[in-house]
């Protein structure tokens, strides 16, 4: 069945990438790479947490870090990024590590195509931690920042829209700042995170 939907995700992909090819229009053809590269990430993350030890209790400690390298080494060299992560040894639910992996990668991504522009190097931090009773996750780049005008209310692209559905799935709430690089700070009840023991 793993191989299945592995296959499966990976036959979507391929023909939404085909049919990519076939318009004209640079906006649609844009539109559908983007689809294809999600359902990619979404196919390696199933393939993460399936090869975990215990499927119901991932450490983010070594699920994160190993998902942005990934991302990382799927972009096209374009300088020198330097990653650096800070995150607590928090086992978490295998629901809330899907959707926490798509939001990180949906965070990288937008990075990497739009904060560097122009630029030979640049950076990117990822800290987890427990804060009393809620988990926080914080994802800042030091790029050109949000455009102005931003705002999470009317989010320019779909990828942002599908954050904000994410974080709200487990009861999260989402801010922003946009001086500096572009900063997100996640918020989630501790209840909705740790896996159950």
């Amino acid at each position: 069945v793993h191989h299945r939907i592995k296959n499966n995700m990976s036959s979507i992909s391929s023909m939404l990438r085909l049919q990519a090819r076939r318009h004209k229009s640079a906006d649609i053809t844009h539109e559908l790479d983007d689809a294809a590269c999600r359902v990619q990430s979404t196919a390696a993350l199933y393939d993460r947490i399936y090869r975990s030890q215990r499927v119901c209790d991932v450490s983010l400690e070594s699920y994160v870090p190993s998902l942005l390298q990934d991302i990382l080494q799927s972009f096209p060299p374009q300088g020198t990024i330097s990653l650096e992560t800070a995150l607590d040894d928090t086992k978490a639910c295998t629901n809330f590590v899907f959707g926490l992996g798509i939001v990180v990668t949906e965070l990288a991504t937008n990075a990497l195509k739009h904060a560097f522009c122009g630029r030979d190097r640049g950076r990117l931090r990822l800290a987890a931690f427990r804060e009393g009773d809620r988990f926080v996750l914080e994802f800042e780049d030091d790029g050109v920042g949000l455009p102005e005008g931003f705002s999470l209310d009317d989010p320019a692209g779909f990828g942002l829209q599908l954050v904000q559905i994410l974080v709200l799935q487990f009861q999260g709430t989402l801010t922003t700042e946009g001086k500096g690089g572009a900063r997100f700070r996640l918020e989630y009840p501790l209840a909705e995170v740790v896996a159950e023991s």
